[in-house]
Order: structure tokens, then C-alpha cells, then sequence
């Protein structure tokens, strides 16, 4: 939001917004000297990669976390990189000021609808974001495809409350299946998971957008994440075990014995 007020309204927009993030970060690192310290059993500093890990206990519902993080964290790369550009060419709405509030405006209902279920159990959470997701990228499609600001907007509200619901509640199941002593690498391993879907979607697009358009890209790229979220849902539920267990007993899953 300030990117976009600062490049529309003030001058040197390219310098003077990153002075004053510099000075937000400063008051930032003041403000730590008055956090008090949570840590009772202090050790010495070591930096050294202690390796990733999938707990063995609830390993599918983990990696289906992932894949909730992974799709969730895509969203949000799309929107802070591409979706101001997308506003500005394909919606022809030449306001910088506009650009920078569709982003802000996923990532400020993303928060507020995981400050509002985080007092709820992580499962009912993570699936409703996760059938949410793709109703949030079909509007999101639908806008660039027809030029539509109002169906974009839509699909950014309903795309950053699916986003909210995965981000808490995936993180939430990350922890929960973590064992104390591997905790680190455990939720080291989520955020490999959400950090990726934050840097290979987004780069994706930006080559096939010059390649193929705007619209084909983000319609791949959303083809792709609503089949990840399809996955994730698959294992959360449990239907993804059963299925495997009833092809391995040769009948379907829904068919009953006589």
C-alpha cells in the first residue's frame, strides 16, 4: 500500500519508499532491547544446517500442510509481483496508488481471517481455505480474462481469505505433528514447502505471461494450484489412504461388499 501511495503521490518513489522501510526496520531492532527474553536454557551460538525433516508419525497430513503452504504462499507471490501490472496493463487502470491496494488487499484479508479462526480446530480451518482457493482463482482468471477490475477484486477477497485459513492452519498442523526434539527441522521443512511455492510460480508466470499472455499463464498457474489444493484436501481427509488401501484389495472404494 505504501509502494503504491508513495510511487503515485510523492516524489523519487523508487528511493523514498525504501528509506522509509530502512527507518521502520530501525524501530523495529529498538524495539527489541524492551521484549523481554523467552529462553530459560541458554547455549552457545552454533550455525551449522542440521538437515530437513518429515515427522513419521502423520507424514501424508504433514505434506499435505506443505502443499496448503506451498499454494498459499503462491497467491501472495503472484499479487505483490505481478498483480499491479496485471491491473495497470490488462485493466487499463493506470492508478500505481490502485495497483499497490489489490495487494495490500490480499494480504490485509488473509490477516484478518487468520486472526478471526485462529481460535478454531486447524482441520475444519484448512479445508474450508482449501475450497475456498480455487473459487478465489476462477474469479481471479475470470478478471484478467474479461478485463473485469470488479470479478479481479472479488477473486483477490475470497483468494485472501482461502490464503489466511491455509496459512494458519497448515503452520498450525506443521507444529502440532513436529516432535519436541525435531521441531526446528520439521517446520524448516514446511517453510522449504512455502517458500518455493512463494519463488517458482511467480517466476513461472513472468516467463510464460511474455510468452504465451497474460491470461494462459495465470490460468496455468491456476490449474495447477487448485490441483494441489485438490491433493491436500485428498490427504487431510483421509480419502487419499483409503483409496490406496481399496485399489490394493481390487474394488472400489464406495462399493460395499455383498
Amino acid at each position: 500500500m505504501m509502494a503504491g501511495l508513495f510511487a503515485q503521490y510523492l516524489p523519487n518513489p523508487t528511493v523514498l519508499v525504501f528509506e522509509v522501510y530502512l527507518g521502520l526496520l530501525a524501530i523495529a531492532l529498538l524495539s527489541l532491547a524492551f521484549v523481554p527474553e523467552t529462553v530459560t536454557r541458554k547455549q552457545r551460538l552454533t550455525l551449522r544446517f542440521e538437515g530437513l525433516g518429515i515427522p513419521p508419525r502423520g507424514r501424508g497430513e504433514f505434506v499435505a500442510a506443505g502443499m496448503a503452504g506451498f499454494s498459499a504462499f503462491a497467491l501472495t507471490g503472484l499479487f505483490t509481483s505481478l498483480a499491479p501490472g496485471f491491473v495497470s496493463r490488462v485493466m487499463h487502470q493506470a492508478s500505481l496508488a490502485l495497483g499497490g491496494a489489490v495487494a495490500f488487499l490480499l494480504f490485509a484479508v488473509a490477516c484478518l481471517t487468520a486472526l478471526g479462526l485462529a481460535r478454531f480446530n486447524s482441520r475444519p480451518v484448512i479445508t474450508t481455505g482449501l475450497g475456498l482457493f480455487p473459487v478465489g482463482l476462477a474469479l481471479v482468471v475470470a478478471g484478467i480474462g474479461t478485463a473485469s477490475i470488479g470479478l479481479f477484486l472479488a477473486g483477490t477477497v475470497v483468494g485472501g481469505g482461502a490464503v489466511g485459513a491455509m496459512n494458519m492452519a497448515s503452520l498450525s498442523m506443521a507444529n502440532r505433528l513436529a516432535p519436541a526434539e525435531e521441531r526446528g527441522r520439521v517446520l524448516s521443512t514446511y517453510y522449504v514447502f512455502a517458500y518455493t511455492g512463494l519463488i517458482i510460480p511467480v517466476v513461472g508466470v513472468g516467463f510464460a505471461s511474455d510468452a504465451f499472455g497474460d491470461f494462459r499463464a495465470t490460468l496455468g498457474c491456476a490449474i495447477f494450484l487448485a490441483a494441489l489444493c485438490t491433493g491436500s484436501a485428498v490427504l487431510i481427509t483421509g480419502r487419499g489412504p483409503r483409496l490406496a488401501a481399496a485399489v490394493r484389495a481390487g474394488r472400489h472404494p464406495e462399493r460395499r461388499p455383498a
